[in-house]
């Protein structure tokens, strides 16, 4: 499958690129998906203020639940929703420096 991907964002200026797409079908229950095995290069200046506005957002999320938690806690330490609310954000806030983590070079190696 081929497919004419657009943006302005291409390095190489192109308002186009075209793609190589696998589409796979699972074969368990009839899911599907697709992948792109060489994405075209992005622009730098592009994709680090994506990069900007995306750790914002986190940061943005991370302050806005942290208020949501002080502005519900009893004295009780063991209130439900202010422990449910802590253990879902860390669990968030570690999967993205996981992902942080592998991003740097996930362009190089595709």
């Amino acid at each position: 499958l081929v497919l004419d991907l657009a943006s302005p964002h291409f390095a190489s200026k192109n308002a186009t690129e075209r793609v190589d797409v696998i589409a796979m079908t699972r074969p368990a229950d009839g899911a599907r998906s697709f992948a792109i095995d060489a994405f075209p290069r992005m622009d730098a200046a592009a994709l680090e203020a994506f990069q900007a506005e995306a750790i914002e957002r986190r940061r943005a999320d991370r302050a806005a639940a942290f208020d949501r938690i002080v502005a519900e806690d009893t004295d009780d330490d063991d209130a439900p929703d202010s422990r449910i609310m802590l253990e879902a954000l860390t669990s968030r806030l570690v999967d993205d420096l996981a992902d942080a983590a592998l991003r740097p070079d996930r362009r190089d190696r595709a």
